[in-house]
């Protein structure tokens, strides 16, 4: 057991502090960055990481508990990636071991004390403390619920422990009558047997999704004529809701649903969903990146994570909500 470590001004320095940062790269707990022998928010943040995968107090200070365990011979567990939409405060599951793992899972690992990154409309948002993960009863028994200690509005926010980078490229946005993306809504449309269609393309995001340097469109649109915050119970003709991805691969153009649905004809009390794409995240650190959809119906909401192979889409555990 060496002194106690923790942030400080200026920066508490020597052999000491970088054998811990060493350890800490050894154990797999990147946020380190460079072994440099000086305690910043980095390492700050690697022992964090450390403490809650180890099912420490988390506070961020080498104390004796944390000085045992990183030294005891022993491997700490796979370093968590907690997932969290900020905006409603839904621990929606994460990452270990490269295995998605649901909400569930991830609420016995977390102490409260948790930093967090925040990403906004997939843009960096700052960083905040999270509070233990609480569960609910019905209607919402498997919806556990946590706390950030944000002083700005999240709206729009997800929230991710750990050290990776879920921004390896940039998604731009785009307007919403940028011509590609209205010809592919109308194309799907009229091949679903809504004509002529009705397009209100809500977001238009451009991104190389799989990292292999072809850039994708990913289009959220929604038209519920009578839908205000909530889509009502009933469909009227001509209503939808997609998040679609628009990919170019061998001179062709190819429309791929991530969620979607549509009414060409009428339908009462059928309680239609409304699709919105809240972000796009490279959310297990293996380069791809993933979509955050916010969905809602008359009687409830939930946020799913949604995986891209490049030829298709599909909603993984890491999700919560709740509805009636």
């Amino acid at each position: 057991t060496g002194r106690t470590l923790r942030l400080a001004s200026p920066p508490m320095e020597g052999d000491d502090v970088r054998i811990v940062q060493q350890r800490l790269l050894a154990l797999g707990f990147s946020e380190v960055g460079e072994a440099d022998g000086a305690f910043g928010p980095k390492t700050e943040a690697a022992v964090r990481a450390f403490q809650a995968a180890s099912a420490l107090e988390v506070d961020g200070i080498v104390g004796p508990q944390t000085w045992a365990r990183l030294f005891s011979g022993g491997e700490a567990a796979p370093q968590l990636l907690a997932i969290v939409d900020a905006e409603h405060g839904w621990l929606l599951g994460g990452v270990q071991a490269g295995q998605w793992l649901d909400a569930k899972a991830v609420a016995g690992q977390l102490h409260g004390g948790e930093r967090y990154q925040l990403f906004a409309n997939s843009s960096p948002a700052g960083t905040a403390t999270g509070s233990r993960p609480e569960g609910n009863t019905e209607p919402c028994a498997d919806l556990f619920n946590l706390k950030l200690d944000s002083a700005t509005p999240l709206i729009g926010t997800i929230g991710l422990t750990g050290g990776s980078n879920p921004l390896p490229r940039t998604p731009a946005e785009l307007p919403a009558n940028t011509s590609a993306a209205q010809q592919a809504v109308a194309a799907l449309l009229q091949a679903n047997g809504i004509a002529p269609p009705d397009i209100r393309i809500k977001r238009v995001l451009r991104v190389d999704l799989e990292g292999d340097g072809a850039e994708e469109l990913v289009i959220a649109a929604t038209r519920y004529q009578n839908g205000g915050e909530f889509p009502s119970p009933d469909a009227a003709a001509g209503d939808y809701s997609l998040v679609v991805i628009v990919k170019n691969q061998g001179g062709s153009q190819q429309t791929i649903p991530v969620a979607a649905e549509y009414y060409p004809a009428a339908k009462e009390f059928n309680a239609p969903n409304q699709h919105d794409l809240t972000g796009v995240l490279d959310l297990n650190g293996d380069g791809r990146m993933e979509l955050v959809l916010y969905e809602t119906y008359y009687e409830g909401a939930a946020t799913t994570v949604y995986t891209f192979d490049g030829s298709q889409a599909a909603p993984v555990v890491v999700n919560a909500g709740c509805g009636v």
